[in-house]
């Protein structure tokens, strides 16, 4: 149990969503004695600690508070199956809105965003995503998508704003959402400002579990190692290494989660 733990507290790639069914699926194989109350209360806590962008664990805590413990493992196969549905709600909400073949762009790497992609791949005409740096994840994004067969245009992510009139629809993923706000990838809000002046459709997914109140939730972006963007010692520059930025929701033009579409204008 503490090497799979110690997988998911050094992953530095995942979202919210793969992270979340991960520790699920951790609590769910670990033997009794660690699905107590203070147990449970510990490893979430050392998830929150390290994963403070992310509202999920928030959420889960709250779900295994008002459990007791001999419920436990029930709750967390039924949280295993609703985050396994989600993606599909999401889905079916999507398909009202898209119906004839779009040019999507896209950005960092987003579970749910490229589950949507990959069960509609016959509407996707091209796709568009940049490297986002400093992890790269969107690579790996790009080269999963193109084993699908899909035609993906990879770009730097500072060219990516530029160049989204290359696109109909903005997919863009979440790991948090408040009333006010959403938590992503920096480098989301000019791709949505941009979005908004070339008048593609952009679109926030999400599952309803990376939902949270702003006044329970406090966003504290990570500083990530500097060496990732700097090697070596150079006097007089601080390097700001961090992944994460916080998003005004009237930005996006849809909120789509498995509960809900919203249309913000």
């Amino acid at each position: 149990m503490k090497v799979r733990l110690a997988d998911i507290l050094s992953d530095k790639t995942s979202g919210a969503s793969t992270l979340y069914r991960q520790t699920i699926a951790l609590l769910i194989a670990a033997d009794d004695k660690y699905r107590t109350h203070s147990s449970l209360k510990g490893i979430l806590r050392r998830l929150q600690k390290v994963f403070p962008e992310m509202a999920v664990f928030i959420y889960l805590k709250s779900r295994l508070d008002k459990t007791s413990p001999t419920d436990i493992p029930a709750v967390l196969r039924q949280l295993e199956r609703e985050a396994e549905t989600a993606q599909s709600s999401i889905g079916r909400r999507v398909d009202r809105i898209w119906q004839r073949p779009r040019r999507i762009v896209t950005y960092s790497q987003s579970s749910v965003v490229a589950e949507i992609i990959r069960r509609r791949k016959d509407k996707v005409t091209s796709v568009l995503i940049s490297c986002a740096s400093p992890k790269n994840e969107g690579i790996t994004a790009a080269g999963k998508l193109a084993a699908l067969g899909l035609s993906v245009n990879l770009v730097t992510d500072a060219a990516l704003p530029a160049l989204i009139e290359k696109g109909d629809y903005l997919f863009l993923g979440a790991d948090t959402v408040t009333e006010k706000y959403f938590v992503n990838k920096c480098g989301t809000w000019p791709l949505l400002m941009a979005a908004r002046e070339k008048k593609a459709v952009s679109f926030v997914l999400f599952e309803n579990f990376k939902k949270v109140s702003s006044r329970s939730f406090s966003f504290n972006p990570r500083q990530h190692p500097s060496a990732e963007i700097l090697t070596g010692r150079c006097p007089r520059i601080i390097v700001r290494n961090c992944y994460f930025e916080k998003i005004p929701l009237k930005l996006a033009d849809w909120l789509i989660s498995d509960q809900e579409a919203v249309r913000t204008a």
